[in-house]
């Protein structure tokens, strides 16, 4: 019995679990492009992960502590974090417009807290609620953040594949 939980319990870390490297510098934007950084600190929960989509196109499942940069066309682009029902998280969506040249650094956070205590007979219930965050931060702020995250790769190289919306 101990066994076949302790697989459990492995092969659901192992799914939440970055393993490239840290991350160390902005890197430049390719001419004609702009750069943008996806980053998702240390929140809950930890052992989800958001599925990241741009312009309805998954790109990866954003694991606790990771990021992944991607060069995108100037224009306009509509980030979703897509979270499982089961993390009780609403999902987020942001619009932005990217410039040639530009970094951009979005992120993705949850918040999670103490809403109410329920009480019936001998029995004391905690209800929590969890908002889902997505948004651009400045860069001074996101550097101080996103050196605790490891690189995600994206699926695929479908980032061929974005185009920016009229």
């Amino acid at each position: 019995m101990y066994k076949i939980l302790f697989f459990v319990l492995i092969a659901l870390l192992s799914g939440c679990v970055t393993t490239g490297e840290k991350f160390s510098t902005v890197t430049k934007p390719d001419s004609n492009k702009a750069l943008v950084y996806v980053y998702r600190p240390s929140t809950p929960p930890y052992l989800l992960t958001p599925t990241i989509k741009i312009n309805d196109i998954e790109l990866v499942e954003l694991a606790n502590k990771g990021f992944f940069e991607i060069p995108l066309s100037p224009g306009k682009y509509t980030i979703h974090s897509d979270w499982s029902p089961l993390s009780g998280v609403p999902d987020g969506k942001l619009t932005f417009d990217t410039t040639e040249g530009k970094t951009y650094f979005v992120l993705v956070s949850t918040k999670t807290s103490l809403d109410n205590i329920i009480s019936v007979g001998n029995i004391i219930t905690p209800v929590f609620t969890s908002e889902g965050n997505i948004g651009l931060v400045d860069e001074r702020v996101a550097l101080s953040q996103v050196t605790e995250c490891s690189k995600i790769e994206v699926l695929n190289s479908k980032s061929i594949l974005i185009r920016p919306y009229e």
